[in-house]
């Protein structure tokens, strides 16, 4: 079981200052097989430059490489760049990282573990470490404090495991359905999270900080409506 395939799924739009150090620790990872597959919804600064250039080291080190592009035009949002970016891989498990954000070498190999001692209906994450250090300080203690039984319980509040955190087996992604297209402003990490837990799904982490979360002003959380998030709240009660 150690052997299987984990596709790591990377949106991406705009993120050329982050990128080089995100690929980095895609590559760094203990867990062989892996692939990266990333998806560049219709970026225009140098992202595609810097995937290009982060390609043969990828390769050397064991990573299968698969790569998408949307055309021209305005980008189709995150739900539809990661929905995009599992449809073209392969993984029978698949980890999720945004492109600004950063993994600790041994993520996946702790998070499939883990995901393979539980069964195919668990959405496993991790604890975070925020960068910069002092950016919510509160949420950030708030995510890495919760138990097993508050994960569910506390679900209300809002996803009780951090996105960018996220490793699954391709069964919860398929079960679902994927994430909703509706486009910027749309909080469709919360719509899966909820939708996982009306199908029958469980939670579960690794209680460690696996994964840098960044913070920063061009975040595409900070596009998301907070009616919108209220209103999925309220559907799930």
């Amino acid at each position: 079981p150690s052997a299987s395939l984990v596709s790591v799924v990377v949106p991406c739009h705009n993120a050329e200052q982050w990128l080089q150090e995100c690929l980095e620790s895609v590559r760094a990872q203990t867990h062989r097989p892996l692939e990266l597959s990333l998806w560049d919804d219709g970026s225009t600064d140098g992202s595609a430059a810097v995937v290009r250039a982060s390609e043969l080291a990828l390769l050397e080190a064991g990573v299968q490489v698969t790569l998408g592009r949307g055309g021209a035009g305005a980008p189709l949002g995150c739900g539809a760049a990661k929905n995009r970016a599992v449809r073209q891989c392969s993984g029978s498990y698949l980890c999720f990282l945004d492109a600004d954000d950063v993994m600790c070498p041994s993520r996946v190999e702790k998070q499939l573990e883990l995901a393979q001692s539980l069964g195919p209906r668990h959405l496993v994450g991790c604890n975070v470490l925020r960068e910069p250090r002092d950016a919510q300080p509160r949420h950030s203690a708030w995510l890495n404090g919760l138990g097993q039984a508050q994960l569910v319980s506390q679900r209300f509040c809002e996803s009780t495991l951090a996105m960018p955190t996220w490793f699954c087996h391709r069964e919860v992604f398929d079960r679902v359905g994927g994430f909703s297209e509706a486009g910027r402003g749309e909080p469709e990490d919360l719509a899966f999270f909820y939708a996982h837990l009306r199908a029958g799904g469980a939670l579960a982490k690794v209680p460690e900080a696996l994964v840098v979360y960044r913070y920063h002003e061009q975040m595409e959380s900070f596009r998301v409506s907070a009616n919108a998030i209220w209103a999925l709240r309220v559907e799930h009660l």
